[in-house]
């Protein structure tokens, strides 16, 4: 699967992660910010039960290929505000700016 699964998973899950569904509760219940990890919760959840809530399987899912999404879905996805996720896009492209700064892309 991916290196990055906290559960070290070698397939995607075949039922709702314990560690991702523990986190979905969490931000739904204390409207906590995506940084505030507790232990034994995933940071790569997503708030959806029907990828089991990891964000590996929805990415690996092919009718998500090519879909636009607006900032809601977004936000409803990642369980944040539609704030936090502007935030990140613009760090995003600082970083990307920041690193080819120089390059005739």
């Amino acid at each position: 699967m991916d290196r990055r699964c906290p559960r070290k998973l070698k397939t995607l899950p075949k039922k709702p992660c314990e560690r991702g569904r523990r986190k979905a509760v969490s931000m739904t219940s204390t409207r906590s910010n995506i940084e505030d990890i507790g232990d034994g919760e995933c940071v790569w959840y997503i708030n959806d039960v029907k990828y089991n809530y990891c964000f590996f399987s929805y990415m690996l899912d092919p009718k998500n290929y090519g879909n636009t999404m607006t900032l809601r879905e977004i936000s409803e996805l990642f369980g944040t505000s539609i704030n936090n996720i502007k935030l990140r896009e613009t760090e995003a492209f600082e970083n990307f700016n920041r690193h080819w700064q120089g390059f005739d892309v």
